[in-house]
């Protein structure tokens, strides 16, 4: 890509005592940017590495009657690099994943994070080129896709595009200008002045504020400060004439641009160089010295975008032999706002990702539910067919005791045998699945698809 030849932006224990020293050491090394870039690092790989990275830009299919399209390779690479996937999602009535899926099947490239909001900004994105088909490659994509309901965005078919049209010319920003003073600074800029220029203490050669007390994230010398808190003033008060603000939330000495729902976190820091100074007599003597190193500020700032960035767009802008950081402010303002748009998409694919896992959960458990109700519903069955076995025997029984019982001349109506065989045929209906009401309660219960659920172990005919 290219603009000018300058690439776009993109708890019930033992207590321990620890002494206070190593609680400063910790504390100093989790504040080193390198420490802020492994935990950034890690969080934007586990968040990206599933998920498919891609940033909607304006355009979607027209509405279409369902049927079945096919491309060829080359047609659906165009189709892929011309119009986002969540569009084409959206168009094709298909989950993402799918086309996902389809271009890893045919051996497509897809586009980058970066891609689409370097596209919107007007600059030159170089495409990745479509390998060669390989043996075992199909050469027609089909794609089912259903009736839209919605009415489509304008349209413009991305296959009618001609290869060789220009692109669009780059939007014009004006440029961003430091102030030379902080008479008219942003209130966060000020408020962070105050507070680094008299309760601030050196640490490694820069000015550290109070964790405790919510701070820019401005690391800085005395001598360099100004400078910072100038450029930092600029780039937020660029950010708020086009819309986001800045914000300090409880996350203390982070400073985050909110684009939409998502936060994009900055810093400026200042560089320093560490050199080993002149030990003494007695350190000399000793195995270990703590502090062996002296820290000197160089003046040199640079700026950076915190978050993680897939595929390696820029994040770090800083002065160098023949530039200075004010002259990337417009570019960084840029870099920020495609960094929000990029945390966006990822955000909605994650939550569409998180959104399928909880109806493929509840899918199951409702599964689930289903078999251990079908198995109970069995289980009642072989009982009831069990008492029905009982029933007819005790009949049975009761009718061998009365033939025998009136042989005997015992059968008067108030007579103890009279009494026991009532009691005997009447145990046997308490019983009987088909005389106590349980067969109507079955058939009234039973499920509309509970074939359907054991259709596939029922035996077959022979």
């Amino acid at each position: 890509m290219s603009n000018g030849n300058a690439k776009p932006p993109l708890a019930n224990r033992r207590r321990i005592a620890i002494p206070s020293r190593i609680w400063r050491s910790i504390y100093t090394l989790l504040q080193t940017p390198f420490a802020s870039r492994v935990w950034l690092f890690c969080k934007g790989w586990i968040q990206n590495e599933i998920l498919s990275p891609l940033l909607p830009l304006g355009g979607s299919l027209p509405n279409m009657e369902p049927q079945q399209t096919t491309f060829t390779r080359e047609q659906f690479y165009d189709l892929i690099w011309k119009t986002p996937l969540s569009h084409l999602s959206k168009s094709f009535a298909v989950p993402v994943h799918l086309l996902v899926k389809l271009c890893e099947e045919f051996d497509i490239p897809r586009p980058g994070p970066e891609y689409w909001p370097y596209l919107r900004l007007g600059y030159t994105v170089e495409k990745v080129p479509l390998p060669p088909a390989v043996a075992g490659i199909g050469m027609a994509i089909e794609v089912k896709y259903a009736c839209r309901t919605r009415q489509a965005a304008p349209f413009v078919d991305p296959m009618a595009v001609e290869p060789s049209a220009a692109p669009a010319e780059p939007r014009q920003q004006p440029a961003i200008e430091l102030a030379d003073d902080f008479r008219k600074a942003h209130p966060l800029v000020r408020a962070a002045r105050k507070l680094l220029e008299r309760e601030a203490r050196t640490e490694n050669g820069l000015l550290r504020a109070d964790y405790r007390k919510p701070c820019l994230n401005v690391n800085a010398s005395r001598g360099g400060l100004r400078r910072a808190l100038l450029v930092m003033d600029a780039i937020i008060q660029e950010l708020d004439r086009r819309g986001y603000s800045t914000q300090i939330p409880e996350e203390r000495h982070h400073t985050c641009v909110f684009i939409g729902e998502d936060r994009v976190s900055i810093s400026i820091s200042e560089k320093v160089d560490r050199r080993e100074r002149e030990l003494t007599a007695e350190e000399k003597k000793s195995s270990f010295v703590f502090n062996r190193h002296s820290w000197h500020p160089t003046g040199s700032l640079s700026f950076q975008i915190l978050e993680y960035q897939h595929r390696g767009a820029r994040k770090t802008w800083g002065d160098g032999k023949r530039q200075r950081l004010e002259e990337f402010l417009t570019v960084i303002v840029d870099a920020i706002i495609a960094t929000g748009a990029a945390l966006k998409e990822q955000r909605l694919i994650w939550e569409e990702r998180r959104r399928q896992w909880a109806e493929e959960a509840r899918a199951r458990e409702e599964a689930q539910r289903r078999r251990e109700q079908e198995a109970a519903r069995q289980k009642a069955l072989e009982e009831q067919a069990t008492r029905l076995h009982s029933a007819e025997r005790i009949r049975e029984f009761v009718q061998v005791c009365r033939h025998s019982l009136a042989g005997r001349g015992v059968m008067e109506p108030d007579s103890p045998a009279r009494r026991w065989l009532d009691w005997a045929s009447l145990h046997a209906d308490r019983i009987d699945p088909l005389r106590n009401g349980w067969i109507d309660e079955a058939v009234a219960n039973l499920p509309s698809d509970t074939m359907r659920l054991i259709g596939n172990s029922t035996p077959s005919a022979s």
